[in-house]
């Protein structure tokens, strides 16, 4: 066996990470440890895995491929099982996998002019399959299904979930044009029973994963998580709102508050929900894996819906590394400091790498300068060449005196945020997401006077207060006492009756939260 690790970043940062990997890998047993010096070894370390199938080919006439997925903690169990799969089928397998994410592909050689080995070729497959769906895992991760997997989607789906996707195909395609008797099960198929709905928190430290009931408060998640070094990577919340927001209110609407940390919305992260339609019915979607191609994707027609196609019980989620260090940064702007000033530092600051957590910055301003001090919040590592660049870098920005820049630990930085900073006005109940309309520098930063937070992953600008009505900002979402109310809507050319259509089968009776007025 050969696993191929890679990173990528800056060159400090690569070596590392490198150095660290090496101690890992010796200390769990790896018996040969080769590192790449230049682009020459790097591709010829990675041959091994580009040619692992023309491999295969000549090694049998043919193969079943598959693209099974598990959760991580379960990957090295589903690799020994296979190897017993084999055995009593008396076939060779090869596997590919991508370790990270738990996505294996097992080719069982077979020699397709012979019945008996294809037969027994294909039971094989089929018992991997099984294996894995048995581990909370799907029968396809990254493929998809047309026809070859339509006899297993009924192992993996429950009823319910089922003939809700049978209802959107029909609504898309009344005709049955696109690709019939492809991706779908029949719906006369004996179907799994869904999983039932969970009642506790389980954190799967091994799989990277969450799961809890949808009333579960998200800072008692994140708090949990952090203790283990990790987070569901929304960040932690700024204002109160958004520490008293639960895991229903982050499927709903995705974002919670202006946060600190946050490397996305939460529908990246988010693997699986239970729900109940307007009407009573149960169904459950996804599967506790970081890849899953099986059926459509209703965990994302679910999420940033507002809870107006169904009501969420509970959810898994991806959790991710926290950021190492945040630095905690003060600018008092100078004499008639105009806006540009930190909109050109804010830019500068988007182009980090913000997949362990993006900037965040909040400030006032009458609509042309800085009216206050600017607090920024910048994750990394306490490091010459990461945050130590910064520090030097805020020394000598036009307009705007560092007076404070701290390093601390994220555990040390998460007491504070989560204590309350010392930007006092972040404790205002109302906040407006608002888009803003592209102006100097990109239009990064709301050219209306105000007081604002604005991250960089997600990019979202949030303003304190109601800004529906400023010329030139659209609110997506507004929050009013810690509770999100809906938002206004589509804009024009979003099918209104296509949104009809998918409102009236998730919520025939009109139970649920209505869909938003809009231009659409």
């Amino acid at each position: 066996a050969a696993m191929i690790v890679e990173f990528a970043g800056l060159p400090e940062e690569v070596k590392e990470d490198a150095a660290a990997a090496e101690r890992f890998l010796a200390e769990e047993g790896a018996s040969e440890i080769r590192t790449a010096a230049d682009r020459d070894e790097r591709t010829e370390l990675w041959k091994c895995r580009k040619k692992a199938f023309g491999a295969v080919g000549r090694l049998a006439p043919s193969y079943v491929t598959m693209d099974v997925v598990v959760p991580l903690g379960s990957l090295p169990a589903l690799v020994d099982e296979i190897q017993v799969i084999k055995t009593r089928h008396g076939v060779e397998v090869a596997t590919a996998f991508h370790a990270g994410d738990g996505n294996l592909h097992p080719g069982v050689h077979y020699d397709d002019r012979d019945p008996a080995q294809t037969a027994a070729a294909h039971a094989a497959a089929d018992e991997i399959i099984r294996a894995a769906l048995r581990r909370g895992g799907s029968a396809t991760g990254e493929h998809g299904v047309g026809i070859e997997k339509l006899h297993v989607l009924p192992w993996q789906l429950d009823a319910g979930t089922a003939g809700l996707l049978h209802r959107i195909k029909r609504l898309f395609d009344p005709d049955d044009l696109l690709n019939p008797g492809k991706a779908l099960p029949d719906p006369a198929s004996e179907f799994s029973p869904a999983p039932a709905v969970p009642r506790v928190v389980d954190f799967r430290w091994r799989d990277l994963t969450v799961t809890a009931p949808a009333s579960t408060p998200l800072s008692d998640l994140q708090a949990a998580a952090s203790r283990r070094g990790l987070q569901i990577p929304v960040g932690v919340g700024l204002v109160p709102g958004s520490r008293t927001a639960t895991v229903a209110d982050l499927v709903d609407h995705l974002v919670t508050g202006p946060s600190a940390g946050a490397s996305g919305h939460a529908r990246d992260a988010l693997l699986e929900i239970w729900a109940v339609t307007g009407d009573g019915r149960d169904f459950h979607a996804g599967a506790p894996v970081f890849k899953n191609v099986a059926g459509y994707d209703l965990v994302g027609l679910v999420a940033g819906a507002g809870g107006a196609l169904a009501s969420v019980e509970a959810a898994t989620f991806q959790l991710r590394p926290v950021p190492r260090d945040l630095g905690l940064v003060r600018l008092e702007p100078e004499e008639d400091c105009p806006l540009a000033a930190l909109e050109d530092l804010l830019a500068a600051l988007t182009g980090r790498d913000a997949s362990l957590g993006g900037p965040a910055a909040a400030y006032e301003t009458d609509g042309r300068r800085l009216s206050g001090p600017a607090t920024l919040w910048i994750p990394g590592r306490n490091r010459s060449w990461e945050l130590g660049t910064w520090e030097n870098r805020l020394q000598d920005v036009p307009g705007l005196a560092c007076t404070r820049f701290d390093v601390k630990p994220w555990a040390d930085a998460l007491d504070e945020l989560t204590a309350g900073t010392d930007v006092a006005w972040l404790d205002t109940g109302d906040w407006s997401i608002l888009a803003c309309s592209p102006g100097e520098s990109g239009g990064l930063v709301p050219r209306v006077a105000g007081r604002f937070v604005w991250q960089a992953a997600p990019r979202i600008v949030w303003a304190a207060g109601d800004h529906a009505s400023v010329a030139g900002l659209n609110r997506d979402a507004f929050r009013r006492d810690g509770v999100v109310i809906p938002s206004p809507g589509p804009t024009a050319g979003v099918p209104r009756d296509v949104l009809a259509g998918l409102k009236a089968i998730f919520d025939p009776e009109g139970r649920l939260a209505p869909l938003p007025e809009g231009e659409g």
